[in-house]
């Protein structure tokens, strides 16, 4: 019977967030029935499988992170309170939410100065 330990030290390169890289040297734990070292499919990762979808979408590539940043946008367009966006977003504060988005969520709504006049009445619409 072959063991692990047996095995070889392989070395890889590991990838980390922010683009940095790593080379390790190192044994592997679980082999295979052929007594290789273990690597899962790369099909069932996620990143594999968000690629394919946007591929068959036929949309440009964005990593998954962004869908945050889309969440946060199309919740402002809608008027969602900004304490309880910050809350879902797991901010500390809105304040965050309002640095990041209040650059450019104006230009999203041109009609906002007048939906705020109907909301405050007659006396505020424009004649």
């Amino acid at each position: 019977m072959k063991y692990s330990y047996d095995e070889k030290v392989i070395v890889e390169i590991v990838h980390f967030k922010n683009f940095r890289t790593k080379q390790v040297s190192r044994r592997r734990v679980f082999l295979s029935r052929g007594k290789v070292p273990y690597m899962r499919p790369k099909i069932t990762t996620i990143r594999g499988q968000w690629t394919n979808w946007l591929k068959e979408a036929g949309i440009t590539y964005r990593p998954p992170y962004q869908l945050r940043h889309t969440f946060a946008s199309q919740m402002l367009i809608l008027k969602a309170e900004l304490t309880w966006l910050a809350k879902q977003m797991w901010h500390k504060n809105w304040g965050h939410i309002q640095t990041v988005y209040g650059r450019w969520i104006d230009d999203e709504s041109p009609d906002y100065i007048k939906e705020l006049a109907k909301r405050l009445g007659p006396n505020y619409e424009d004649k």
